[in-house]
């Protein structure tokens, strides 16, 4: 269905489960720009979620840490990397939590 996610996929791993979510009984018919529109909303969403799981991982001073690089995105992402990469189950973790919402978006959309 869709492969693991890893740091080094992310982009692929989402363009995986949009395509599963698409290939719905009641999207499958929709033409390609709303296709590419319902896509990058389901992506944002998914954003959301990596972003969520992360947040909620982090300690306070993670935290502060994170605000303060807020200004400078390239640091900020570096930074968030670095966070994500230190918890040994993260990955795993957000694995599960966005399959599960693909599945569901993909069960409730058939």
């Amino acid at each position: 269905m869709t492969e693991d996610l890893t740091e080094k996929n992310v982009q692929r791993y989402f363009d995986s489960m949009i395509a599963v979510v698409l290939d719905s009984s009641e999207l499958r018919g929709l033409d390609e720009k709303k296709k590419k529109v319902l896509a990058e909303k389901i992506r944002d969403h998914f954003d959301d979620i990596v972003l969520d799981t992360l947040l909620n991982r982090l300690t306070t001073e993670q935290l502060k840490d994170l605000k303060e690089s807020m200004a400078r995105p390239e640091e900020m992402e570096e930074k968030i990397e670095l966070y994500a990469s230190a918890m040994p189950t993260f990955y795993d973790d957000l694995n599960d939590r966005l399959r599960n919402e693909m599945l569901a978006m993909r069960d409730i959309l058939s």
